[in-house]
């Protein structure tokens, strides 16, 4: 079969004999192949039912010399030459549906094949092109940034500006895990206009009451701008401003023409290692594409890894520092160009790796014209003191404390957010009910002129009552939305949404009409965490078990990373989730995100079973082992006395391995002579 296909793709089906020798048995000697050639000569023509269908001709090889074969490629080359050369659009589409697929799927591998196989599918992309199939071209370069851009263009021009903002979010998705970049300025210049079309300025982010702190980080950003790298964490409780005082600060530093990058850390979508920074740090290369070229190729190739989500374990223990070393010294490529300021919200709900690389990049930018900034909730205790240990000391971040308004300053957000003088007992019962919190503030407002008796409400029924007027239907979509994640593309909101795409398109724009949901640069999230939280809050167990099932299935289907599709299968007690909780544990490990690896397979080995439970048992020992905690011994211990065959000789000699560095020799003695 193989010597057939590698004549009749020949030039003019045949070749000569010493080459066709190379390609079929290229490890042989001459006199060993050419009996091979006879013999294989002598199958095709019986396969294909006529005597002179191979002929062996001096020193060639011929296909069929008397003619009478079609081949599909000559056919399909004949009809793309004459449509590329008349650039005929109907022409070119008619040659497209002439191209059976890639060339010799089943010889995926073969390298006879691959140059051809790779010219065909060119030829066919030109057609595509020539033909303006753009959704066709896209999935033959899902990358192709102008069949992405002349599909946004087709939307705008159908006023379908919803198809044209996915497309974008599309096309900047498929460009940093294909190529590791961002979209060009044309596709920018077209997604901001559309956002402009849409985003009208947030009558909820008056700012009032912060001149004091908003100082204080602006004096750090001077000595950032002095070379006095530093980080800055501003706590407080929720709704209290943190992100408005922040945002401030980013505002101001665009504007000096620095470097910002921006990102929300999330845990309503699972464990992810280092999922914020990397976050930030791909906004900080989306805002600025030339960033990364200025980038030593070694640090480049780690970043790009790291941007474009590869999940392939890692060989190299090391891999972790590899990343650390880079995304420091992309910080320091950007400071060099006047300036580069990171804010992190929600630090609070960051994973452990993350931050470990905080603090390790708070180090390396003391010299640097760089700032961080993060904020947090000072809701939980405990979720503070783990951010505050690993960031806050003599080394690390400064804090600053975001109190509540004082009454002053919350008559006058008041006055603000309804553009006028309230009454001062009106103003004095919204103070005392939304405890000084500007977001609730704001919301209340907007039931002032509704309902003047106000002191015996609570802040967060405010938020739930302005929620129950919503249509039934769109607030069950955002219910799933809010158990599911807390930001999202439009791919995922028309997945996620369980509707019709047209419906999704709808509920979305009056979503964001309403001020419930906000658009930004590649893709949607809830304008507030409290929105999202006072949503969630109406869902029942078993619905929110149903939703993350979905959610699980519907993610794995899109291709999003093992962790997220596993939180979500865990948090539905699906035993689908072992398989991606396995490969997550794998490359949560492979980057030295241990403790947050660990969590995943903690909640796994409740599901599992069997060889996975086993598995899943050695990883968790592996982990435990790698940060130094001697109950991996314990877990070693179950993997053997549950194991057999390989899996317990593997375990055994892990055990004792473990157990000689803890000190128990004995134990560790006995295992190696078991």
């Amino acid at each position: 079969a193989t010597l057939v296909k590698i004549l009749a793709l020949a030039p003019d089906r045949q070749l000569h004999r010493e080459q066709v020798m190379e390609l079929l048995w290229p490890d042989s000697a001459p006199t060993d192949a050419a009996p091979r050639l006879h013999k294989a000569a002598y199958f095709a023509r019986k396969a294909l039912g006529r005597k002179e269908a191979i002929v062996l001709k001096g020193d060639t090889v011929q296909l069929f010399p008397g003619g009478g074969l079609d081949v599909d490629v000559e056919v399909f080359e004949a009809h793309a030459e004459a449509a590329l050369t008349s650039q005929v659009q109907e022409a070119a589409s008619a040659a497209a549906e002439r191209y059976l697929g890639p060339l010799l799927p089943e010889d995926r591998y073969a390298p006879w094949v691959a140059d051809e196989r790779d010219r065909l599918n060119l030829r066919y992309a030109q057609l595509l092109r020539t033909a303006h199939r753009y959704e066709d071209l896209i999935e033959v370069d899902p990358a192709d940034e102008w069949a992405h851009l002349s599909l946004m263009k087709q939307y705008v021009a159908k006023a379908d500006r919803r198809a044209a903002l996915r497309q974008f979010e599309r096309l900047d998705r498929s460009l940093r895990s294909e190529l590791g970049v961002g979209p060009g300025a044309e596709a920018v210049e077209l997604r901001d206009q559309l956002l402009a079309a849409v985003t009208e300025p947030d009558a909820h982010s008056a700012f009032v009451g912060r001149e004091a702190e908003l100082a204080t980080l602006g004096k750090a950003a001077n000595a950032a701008q002095s070379g006095r790298g530093s980080m800055v964490v501003v706590s407080g409780q929720s709704g209290v401003g943190k992100t408005t005082l922040v945002e401030r600060l980013l505002t101001a530093a665009n504007a000096k023409g620095w470097h910002t990058g921006r990102g929300t850390a999330a845990d309503v979508e699972g464990i992810w290692p280092y999922a914020v920074v990397l976050d930030v740090v791909q906004d900080l290369c989306r805002n600025d594409p030339d960033l990364l070229d200025s980038l030593e190729g070694r640090y480049r190739k780690e970043v790009d890894r790291a941007l474009a989500g590869d999940e392939g374990e890692s060989t190299q223990e090391a891999s972790h520092q590899r990343l650390f070393l880079s995304v420091a010294e992309l910080l320091r490529t950007a400071a060099r160009g006047g300036g580069v300021m990171l804010f992190v919200d929600d630090l609070h709900k960051a994973d452990e790796a993350s931050l470990r690389l905080l603090n390790y990049l708070t180090r390396a930018i003391s010299g640097s014209r760089a700032l961080i900034v993060g904020a947090m909730r000072m809701n939980s205790p405990d979720e503070v003191d783990r951010v505050r240990r690993a960031l806050v000391g003599a080394r690390g971040a400064r804090e600053i404390q975001l109190p509540p308004l004082d009454q002053a300053a919350s008559t006058r957000l008041l006055n603000t957010a309804l553009g006028r003088h309230v009454d001062p007992a009106v103003a004095e019962q919204v103070w005392q009910v939304s405890g000084g919190i500007p977001f609730y503030i704001s919301e209340i407002a907007n039931r002032v002129d509704q309902d003047a008796d106000l002191m015996g409400a609570q802040a967060r029924e405010v938020v739930s009552t302005s929620l129950d007027s919503l249509d039934p239907d769109l607030r069950g979509v955002l219910q799933r939305l809010a158990v599911a994640c807390a930001a999202f593309d439009t791919d995922e909101f028309v997945a996620l949404a369980d509707v019709p795409e047209a419906v999704a398109f709808d509920f979305l724009d009056v979503a964001i009409a309403e001020g419930v949901l906000h658009p930004g640069e590649t893709g949607y999230s809830f304008r507030h965490a409290l929105i999202r939280e006072a949503l969630g809050e109406g869902v029942s167990p078993h619905r929110r078990r149903a939703i993350h099932r979905d959610a699980g299935r519907r993610l794995q289907e899109m291709g999003a990373p093992s962790a997220r599709v596993t939180h979500h299968l865990l948090q539905a007690r699906d035993a689908a989730a072992i398989p991606h909780a396995i490969k997550a544990a794998r490359q949560a490990a492979s980057v030295g995100a241990h403790r947050d690896g660990l969590e995943m397979v903690s909640a796994a080995l409740e599901l599992a079973d069997g060889a996975d439970r086993i598995e899943l048992l050695t990883i968790q020992a592996d982990m435990l082992t790698a940060i130094g905690d001697r109950s991996a011994i314990a877990v070693y211990r179950t993997a053997v006395a549950e194991s057999d065959g390989v899996a317990h000789r593997i375990n055994r000699a892990k055990l004792a391995r473990a157990a000689f560095k803890a000190g128990e020799l004995q134990l560790a003695q006995e295992t190696m002579q078991g």
